[in-house]
């Protein structure tokens, strides 16, 4: 039993971890997030706009991976519900929820990241080609090209926001 009793009352810890402790170690590590990124990246500088998801995807796979943790640990505190409705065993269900929160978020960490960076090789592609007109033109040999239009400006600011952000220096060697 999750239960201690002190002074005529009795606390229940089944219901003080998941509504306090848990939502504080979250909050937390919201809160410490901005700082924890700047001392592991070494990036300084002051930061005013907002950035693209996909112009950082470690960080929006990062927040995908605590979403994705987050949502099985509130579709567990349901489990009870999830088994009757859909006529499984409560320990299937809870099982399921186990193998869900260690394999799931690093599975949703790198899927997000792969589609964070195939959106900034689109950008790419659209900054080197164009956008797509949806003309085909056929040439005399019988290979067919699509004609691509140069992006108008505001697309190419949109696209072109990123600030460009120089490697850090190599810290010296020291013999220790």
């Amino acid at each position: 039993n999750w239960e201690i009793q002190a002074f005529g009352y009795t606390l229940s810890l089944n219901i003080l971890i998941p509504a306090l402790v848990i939502p504080g170690i979250i909050t937390t590590v919201l809160i410490a997030y901005p700082f924890i990124e700047a001392w592991a990246s070494g990036d300084k500088r002051e930061h005013h706009l907002l950035d693209r998801p996909r112009d950082a995807p470690t960080r929006t796979a990062l927040g995908v991976m605590a979403i994705t943790f987050y949502v099985l640990l509130w579709i567990g505190g349901g489990n009870d519900i999830i088994a009757v409705g859909f006529d499984l065993s409560i320990n299937s269900v809870i099982w399921a929820l186990r193998i869900g929160l260690i394999v799931l978020p690093p599975i949703a960490f790198v899927i997000t990241k792969r589609i964070c960076l195939s959106l900034q090789r689109r950008d790419r592609e659209k900054l080197l080609h164009g956008r797509e007109t949806g003309q085909i033109l056929r040439m005399p040999n019988g290979e067919f090209l699509e004609i691509h239009a140069p992006l108008n400006e505001n697309e190419r600011a949109k696209i072109m926001a990123k600030p460009e952000v120089k490697p850090l220096p190599q810290p010296p060697e020291t013999d220790s």
